[in-house]
Order: structure tokens, then sequence, then C-alpha cells
């Protein structure tokens, strides 16, 4: 038997909130019918968590309108919202980790009855992406849901979104914030957030061994690799690896060291070149500070022709 491994860059964040005001509420949608899909909104508290989020300033509105162009479990998404008074902005602040992210911004306008009587700017990252920003002509009338949606980079691990009033009160519903990619101060493969963790700084450097090509530790895999898979640059026992793989009854077991964080499929495959691998069991990670080692089986495959190859994945 051999083993293989491969390993890709993963996306790791998907928060939905309303504006609701109180922790701990949660609320479906039309796409994903389970409840709390979209979680209520809550005030922020500064810390390291990746999952800390919340609202700074305004006061909470809900509506008893129908929102006629969307589905009856969206209802809520859209007739909550919090709201600014006319001279004081309010913010959401997302702790999360670096990376380049889509922001969406759920809005309808349930209170103005034509345009020009609700202006607001809309500030995300700092940058303004939204002028003068009126819902009711934007979405074609009133009670009528839309989405507003935006790319942005958090090379340091904040996400900011600002609303800023104009004329009357500055408003939002909803927002979702999804993880998109990975920022790169340099072109050689290994993301910001990654480097920063182990080394302290963005980009590669020759004198402490930092680069793609760079092997730190020793372990004979190279800071590319460790990053792919997510594993220690400075601990020579860090990296993918099968410690062993032996007979049990009709099952082959694999005793495997994997990086933590990434979700990873074990596979199977009578060839080396061929296109087409099993899967082995389901997807699996590991989630603690000492990410393995761990014991994966396939059942019955000791009983398959040999030869039979296994290789670990690491997901996207």
């Amino acid at each position: 038997m051999s083993v293989t491994f491969a390993a890709v860059p993963y996306t790791y964040y998907d928060q939905k909130i309303f504006a609701y005001g109180s922790q701990g509420v949660g609320i479906q949608d039309c796409e994903t019918p389970v409840a709390n899909v979209w979680l209520s909104d809550k005030p922020y508290v500064q810390n390291l968590e990746y999952d800390a989020f919340g609202y700074v300033g305004g006061t909470v509105y809900h509506s008893s309108n129908t929102i006629t162009n969307v589905c009856s479990a969206d209802q809520d998404l859209y007739r909550y919202e919090r709201d600014s008074s006319p001279n004081d902005a309010f913010r959401y602040v997302f702790n999360l980790p670096s990376g380049v992210y889509q922001v969406d911004i759920l809005e309808a306008e349930t209170s103005a009855s034509g345009a020009n009587q609700r202006r607001f700017d809309v500030f995300l990252q700092g940058q303004k992406v939204l002028q003068n920003f009126d819902i009711f002509a934007a979405a074609g009338g009133q009670n009528l849901g839309m989405t507003s949606t935006f790319t942005a980079n958090a090379g340091n691990s904040l996400l900011e979104l600002d609303f800023s009033p104009v004329y009357g009160n500055a408003r939002v519903s909803a927002i979702h914030v999804h993880k998109t990619g990975e920022v790169y101060s340099d072109s050689d493969g290994i993301a910001d957030w990654w480097r920063l963790a182990c080394f302290g700084h963005a980009t590669g450097l020759a004198s402490d061994q930092s680069r793609a090509s760079d092997d730190p530790d020793g372990d004979g895999v190279t800071n590319l690799q460790e990053f792919l898979a997510n594993t220690d640059p400075h601990d020579r026992n860090s990296y993918m690896h099968f410690i062993s793989m032996q007979r049990s009854g009709n099952d082959i077991q694999i005793t495997y060291y994997g990086g933590m964080g990434r979700n990873q499929q074990l596979q199977r495959s009578s060839s080396l070149t061929s296109p087409n691998w099993t899967n082995v069991g389901g997807v699996f990670s590991f989630n603690s500070s000492y990410p393995g080692p761990t014991v994966l089986t396939d059942p019955g495959g000791a009983t398959l022709p040999p030869p039979q190859y296994y290789r670990v994945v690491v997901l996207q």
C-alpha cells in the first residue's frame, strides 16, 4: 500500500445576522429551511474570538408590513431593522479570520412612502460603498426586499460596517459575511494570516526561513506544504503523514497526523494515476491545539485486491 497527500486552501467563515437586539434568537430563511441560520445581533464586545460580532449604537424597530417580493420565511429578515438617530451613526464589527470577504446587506423600506425621504451612507472597512443611499428608489418602492453585495479585505482580522445618516435615519435589516479567499502580500501561495501567526510578518524572508520553499524545522516539508495542511513549521513532528498502516480483521487501520482546522477526507484508489478516488468514511477535522494522531479505518479494505493506495485530501 502507498500514501499520497493533496491539499488546497479552504474557506471557513460564514456569519448571518439580523437586527433583533437580543442575543440568542435565530430564524431560518427560504434557501436554508432550518432553524438558526440567521442569528440575532448583539452588542459588540471586543475579544479575540473569531465568533465575536455585534453592533455599536442604533435602536431596533420591527414593522408589521408584508415584504411583497420575498417568501414567508424571509419576512422578518427585512421587517426587523437597526436604525440610527438623524444625527448619530451606528456600526457593526466582526472578529474573523484574515481574508477576502463577500458582504451582503439586506434592506427594505417599510417607513418612507416615496423617494428622497431617507438617505444614508454605508462604509465598509472605512471605504464608502453606498452614498446617499435611498432604499425606496433602489428597490423600486416600499416593502420590497433588496440585497447589496460588496467585497472587502480583512487583513487585520476585523471587518467593520458603518451606517451614517444623510437625511432621516440610516438603517439595515440583516448582514451576511462570508469568506471567499485569502489575503496574500506576495505571490508564493502562502496567505498572510498563516505567516503572521507562525513568523510574525506577512511576507517571506530568508533571515528566518519563512519563504515558501524553506523548511525551518527540517522535517522535509516546506512552509507552503505546512500552510496548505495548517501544520506547525517549527515542529518536526507536525506535518501531514501516515504513522502506520495495518490490517485489523477485514479492515485497514491507518494512524494519521493532520493539520488542525482543515476539513479532510481519506480516499482510496487502485491506481495512483487514476482520476477517480473513492471517499472512505466521512469528512473529519482536528480542532484542538494538538491535531493528531488519529486512527482512520477503511471497513473491508483488507479484502480488496491489491494494490490499494490511500491519500488524505484537505478540502476547500
